[in-house]
């Protein structure tokens, strides 16, 4: 792909480089993607800034696993380059609710 306009992948591969830390017990500084859309390379530093908004991350994330609630998705165009796009399905839920969605599924269902 290319560099994306937020954080999103430097957080992840920061959290990836902060979990091998934690495993390994080293100390990792920096990291790297390579974009094949711009056949670029980014160097990621693994600086304080980086890795407070990783932590505040994980800690959001743990909050919504332990509050049992799953969020309504919201779709944007960086849905578009997600890998679970086809399990979250965003675009489903963007004029009708889930429990609308499943009532129609299941009517159909009755039909046929």
């Amino acid at each position: 792909g290319k560099a994306k306009k937020d954080d999103s992948d430097k957080v992840q591969l920061c959290a990836q480089a902060m979990c091998l830390e934690e495993m390994m017990n080293v100390k990792i500084s920096q990291g790297a993607f390579f974009y094949g859309k711009t056949k670029n390379r980014l160097l990621v530093d693994f600086d304080d800034s980086l890795r407070n908004k990783t932590i505040s991350a994980s800690a959001h994330y743990h909050e919504l696993i332990e509050s049992g609630k799953t969020p309504k998705a919201q779709y944007s165009r960086k849905c578009d380059n997600c890998s679970i796009k086809e399990i979250c399905l965003p675009e489903t839920f963007k004029k009708r609710s889930a429990k609308q969605y499943l009532t129609e599924i299941i009517k159909d269902e009755e039909i046929t």
